[in-house]
């Protein structure tokens, strides 16, 4: 399921914030000197692009939306395309030095069977998986104007320690967990403007009727308060090393 095509003209706007986990993944790179990083759900390529300009690494991008795809060709970045599900991943064993996974693993349908390929797919390289930790799901900003975006978050993302036990499970070693945070301004009309256009996938996820009264709920917030003060984005970062 595409749940991003239609943001795709939008998408580098909508994310433009430089993400708390960043600096973690170019630290990993340049310590392994890696040649060829493969990014699972790459989209329009945001990531991708911030690495290419500070790495000397090569990129293979895969997202299952064309339209993004597009966005990141138009780039005209030294990343290598391809338009596939990260579920059937179209490479061979031991053909990358690193896997990104960055906020997918709660989208993918059979995450120990793709973790399993995934490895495979690793010359004594590591994978890098960005998710939400549950902690932050529960006070996330937005739950106060939406009541059932907590639940709905929790229910599909999963937790740190499932993750780690997946990844165990697959035959990875030497997993280590990662806690980072950036601190942005969420009550601002800015933000909102962002979350207007549903710009991720939990917004996508609200019955219409609550989307259309949290929003409303939100405009007036903002509207009436003077200052707001910025407040963490957390994720949490694990790596599983062949």
């Amino acid at each position: 399921m595409d749940l991003f095509g239609d943001l795709a003209d939008r998408y580098d706007l909508l994310r433009s914030d430089n993400p708390p986990y960043l600096s973690i993944l170019l630290c990993l790179i340049r310590r392994f000197n890696n040649k060829l990083i493969l990014d699972l759900g790459c989209g329009t390529g945001n990531i991708s692009e911030k690495i290419l300009k500070e790495a000397d690494v090569n990129i293979i991008g895969l997202d299952l939306s064309a339209s993004m795809l597009g966005k990141f060709n138009a780039k005209r970045t030294r990343a290598s395309l391809i338009c596939a599900s990260a579920e059937n991943i179209p490479l061979t064993d031991s053909s990358v030095d690193g896997i990104m996974c960055i906020y997918l693993i709660h989208l993918l349908k059979e995450p120990k069977r793709a973790l399993k390929s995934m490895k495979r797919m690793l010359n004594k390289g590591w994978i890098l998986i960005v998710s939400a930790p549950h902690h932050f799901i529960k006070k996330h900003p937005l739950n106060v104007f939406f009541p059932s975006f907590r639940d709905i978050d929790l229910s599909r993302f999963p937790s740190e320690e499932e993750i780690v036990n997946w990844l165990a499970d697959a035959g990875f070693s030497s997993i280590e967990t990662q806690y980072c945070a950036v601190f942005r301004k969420w009550y601002s009309q800015e933000y909102l403007e962002k979350t207007k256009s549903r710009f991720i996938s939990t917004l996508k996820l609200l019955p219409e009727e609550e989307f259309k009264t949290g929003l409303k709920k939100m405009e007036k917030y903002i509207e009436n308060e003077k200052e707001f003060l910025p407040s963490p984005w957390e994720s949490f970062v694990i790596i599983g090393y062949v």
